[in-house]
């Protein structure tokens, strides 16, 4: 189960973390979500909530609905190589942003980057 950011509403951390999934390939291309009740219960919120989630991703272009059938995965590859990009693009301006303030210029953080990439060889 995820654990819950109180700073940030739920159904935007679900969409996270169901974002690192089609990054990851837990959820392939065309692939079925969960039912809404299925969410709720994997993520432990409200069946509304868990609506909520699968109407924003389709307003992205994320998944759509097939009335009865359930909710998929676009097969759109370019969205989902967007949405890997846009994701990575999120996770490093947040390193960055914690990096200057720990007081790092982008020339020590380069360094530090390229410090512990090489000690993995």
């Amino acid at each position: 189960m995820l654990t819950y950011d109180n700073n940030r509403p739920m159904y935007l951390q679900v969409i996270d973390d169901l974002k690192r999934k089609i990054i990851n390939k837990e959820i392939l291309e065309n692939g079925k979500f969960p039912s809404t009740r299925e969410l709720a219960i994997e993520y432990g919120i409200n069946p509304n909530t868990a609506a909520r989630v699968y109407n924003e991703m389709e307003l992205m272009g994320i998944c759509y609905s097939k009335k009865g059938l359930g909710t998929y995965l676009t097969n759109n590859e370019e969205m989902i190589t967007n949405l890997k990009k846009s994701v990575a693009s999120k996770h490093v301006k947040t390193f960055m942003k914690e990096m200057h303030l720990l007081g790092f210029t982008n020339q020590e953080i380069l360094y530090l980057i390229k410090g512990e990439g090489s000690e993995e060889k």
